[in-house]
């Protein structure tokens, strides 16, 4: 007789899981994002430095980065703008009055960036779905990013 199988579709999972009994339980990752999307601290520097092209969004609250600091060359976009990614349906001159920089379009390398990481994954997620194919996120955030830079000063 063969095992019970139950199937759970969840958003960025992939797992299979073997309960008691000899049921088992799959979850089957079903995102539409890329399997690769996390920018390293090396790799962000290197945008961060004009090595590499790509808009820097993070996606923190305004007072979150008066506070702790901000990446350089990032775009302050909050989450809550981000959401729904209105931010992106403004027109440039929108965009430039409101979040301070140039407007990203969907042909460029977007990364997202916020405190540790969870925020800017939904970002992420959101772009995708609205059919950005470019876009990262820095899964370390402002505190691996500060750490990092602390221990590469001199």
């Amino acid at each position: 007789m063969q095992p019970a199988t139950t199937v759970v579709l969840l958003f960025s999972y992939a797992y299979l899981f073997v309960c008691p009994l000899g049921t088992r339980l799959i979850v089957v990752r079903f995102s539409t994002r890329p399997l690769s999307t996390d920018v390293s601290y090396e790799e962000l520097k290197q945008i961060v430095d004009g090595q590499d092209k790509a808009v820097i969004i993070d996606v923190r609250e305004p007072w979150e980065l008066r506070e702790y600091g901000s990446i350089p060359r990032s775009i302050n976009v909050p989450r809550k703008h981000t959401i729904t990614l209105s931010c992106l349906q403004l027109c440039p001159v929108e965009f430039q009055e409101k979040y301070g920089g140039e407007m990203p379009q969907p042909t460029d390398n977007i990364v997202f960036t916020c405190l540790a990481g969870v925020r800017s994954l939904i970002a992420l997620e959101t772009a995708t779905s609205l059919g950005y194919k470019s876009v990262q996120h820095y899964p370390g955030g402002w505190q691996e990013w500060v750490t990092c830079e602390q221990k590469n000063t001199p």
